[in-house]
């Protein structure tokens, strides 16, 4: 049961960094207003870091004989992040990506947990790595989010 438990973890986690992914890409995009470089440039690098992520991610699955998520109609079916309503001011952009990044964080727990149930150190190693990255982008969204 263990390798089961470890492909839904794994599933629903490539499933989420895209639906993350996606969403911030379009936050780099639409964002607007005076913060608009520095909000850019943030985005770009917080998509950039996570679309980094997937591909190891998707992977593991293969390694252990499980298809990847392949087509963007079946994301949905395994994403427990739900996509926002698109905006293009920053404050409610970084507000909507924080709680989408603290969501991932609990899904690489997940993943971390279920890998050393089955014994894939390489596999725990890289979500707990991913983890810490996500902990460090927490707390740059919210000392973006506090007010002055």
């Amino acid at each position: 049961m263990s390798e089961k438990n470890l492909e839904v973890a794994l599933r629903q986690l490539v499933s989420n960094l895209y639906t993350v992914y996606l969403e911030a890409h379009a936050a780099h995009w639409n964002v607007e207003g005076p913060l608009f470089p520095m909000l850019h440039e943030f985005f770009g690098d917080y998509y950039q870091d996570v679309f980094g992520s997937i591909d190891f991610f998707a992977e593991s699955l293969r390694q252990h004989e499980v298809l990847a998520p392949s087509t963007l109609s079946g994301l949905p079916r395994n994403a427990t992040i739900k996509e926002s309503n698109p905006s293009t001011n920053g404050a409610q952009l970084l507000q909507q990506l924080y709680g989408k990044n603290k969501l991932l964080m609990t899904n690489l727990k997940k993943v971390s947990s279920e890998a050393a149930a089955v014994d894939d150190q390489g596999l725990q190693n890289f979500a707990q790595e991913r983890l810490g990255k996500h902990l460090k982008w927490d707390w740059q969204f919210r000392v973006q989010l506090k007010k002055a």
